[in-house]
């Protein structure tokens, strides 16, 4: 019900997409359903619904993040910065709300603002009459396309961005995950390209940055690199329509994964 009602404020559709938020309540996670509410114009409700949460439970990392989207979408930039950073290391907070914030200055329309967020473009649709219809970004390197920033709702279903084998090398990368334990890197990965079997055509790589919450060492998983941003945020749109939880950032020390499994195929560890 929430990728519909996604889908209906990409296109457009806002009594659609309120509606079917109606009916969304209590059937949802209620994290997914404050950030809809939120784009679909009902902000203080929104804010409240997700601000209760956390006082009940503390919240999630998805609960938190989604709160600190409301507030930047409210230009409450403060106490956005305040509350994503209980979960976002500080040498990729500030990318998170550039990120943010280039949602905001799409416009204060609900579509605009949510095709940013899942990085599509709405075209007329001649096979359509309805006329607007999210589409495939366009492949120029130039198209206005972005990655949501962390994983905070759940994807449009259809139709999907096509899938590009990603460039040898390249400035941008898409993160799929960061792990406590380097370990997890392999299991992760063959977790991801099981379910996702596309993505064994791109090179897993990994990179490690300091958990500002604990001090550890966080290992970072990803896949790139990818010559352009509107690259990696094709390929991220596709893996957030499958289900999965990415966002594109800069390749920051990311090196390529190998490994050997027990069959002797390569797959990955770090070289």
């Amino acid at each position: 019900m929430i990728s519909r009602a996604l889908a209906q404020l990409a296109q457009g559709h806002d009594a659609d997409a309120r509606a079917s938020l109606e009916q969304a309540r209590g059937r949802v996670a209620e994290a997914d359903l404050g950030l809809a509410l939120a784009f679909a114009g009902a902000r203080a409700e929104a804010i409240g619904l997700l601000e209760g949460v956390i006082r009940q439970s503390g919240g999630d990392v998805r609960t938190r993040q989604n709160l600190a989207l409301v507030y930047g979408l409210e230009g409450r930039w403060a106490d956005a910065g305040h509350m994503a950073a209980r979960d976002v290391p500080a040498d990729l907070l500030g990318d998170r709300l550039r990120r943010w914030a280039q949602i905001v200055q799409r416009g204060p329309g609900a579509a605009a603002q949510v095709q940013a967020m899942l990085g599509v473009s709405a075209v007329i649709d001649p096979g359509q009459p309805a006329g607007l219809a999210l589409a495939r970004p366009a492949r120029s390197d130039a198209a206005p396309v972005m990655a949501a920033a962390t994983p905070i709702v759940a994807p449009v279903a259809r139709p999907r961005p096509s899938l590009a084998k990603a460039p040898p090398s390249g400035d941008f990368v898409v993160q799929l995950g960061a792990y406590h334990a380097s370990s997890r890197l392999e299991t992760a990965w063959t977790r991801l390209s099981a379910r996702a079997a596309y993505l064994s055509a791109y090179v897993p790589a990994a990179s490690q940055v300091k958990n500002r919450i604990d001090g550890g060492v966080l290992h970072r998983l990803a896949i790139g690199g990818f010559g352009t941003r509107a690259a990696a945020a094709r390929i991220c749109a596709r893996i957030k329509a499958d289900g999965g939880d990415c966002f594109v950032r800069t390749s920051v020390g990311d090196r390529p994964l190998q490994w050997v499994s027990a069959a002797g195929r390569q797959g990955s560890r770090k070289g």
